[in-house]
């Protein structure tokens, strides 16, 4: 096996999930990363999951930094998500939408903004 740390102009994803990617507001980033680039992505993601803990924590202590339409809870939860997902837990896509819209659902009654 090739050590995947080296450069390639390899793609990671088959022409399938690509054309998946390339349709997905979040995932079209990704549509054409090789293979030692979505090493280097998974990488970043463990170097933060490992260390997550105390950022989260630092996040909650100071929420009132962040304007409303920063969409700081979805911000947090996809660093939450990921961290959990460095921790060994896997979602599938309709878990992590079921998760945004919970986020969304309570940040908007807070803010008191109409449910949509």
């Amino acid at each position: 096996m090739r050590d995947l740390r080296t450069p390639t102009t390899d793609l990671a994803f088959d022409e399938e999930l690509r054309s998946a990617l390339a349709l997905e507001k979040y995932g079209r980033w990704a549509t054409n990363l090789t293979k030692d680039q979505l090493l280097a992505v998974l990488w970043a993601i463990g170097e933060y999951g490992y260390r997550s803990e105390s950022i989260l924590a630092c996040l909650d202590r100071h929420p009132e930094e962040f304007h409303p339409c920063d969409g700081f809870p979805r911000a947090r939860l996809g660093l939450e998500l990921l961290a959990a997902m460095a921790q060994g837990h896997h979602f599938t896509a309709g878990e992590v939408i079921e998760r945004v819209q919970a986020v969304l659902k309570k940040w908007r009654a807070e803010l008191g903004v109409p449910l949509e």
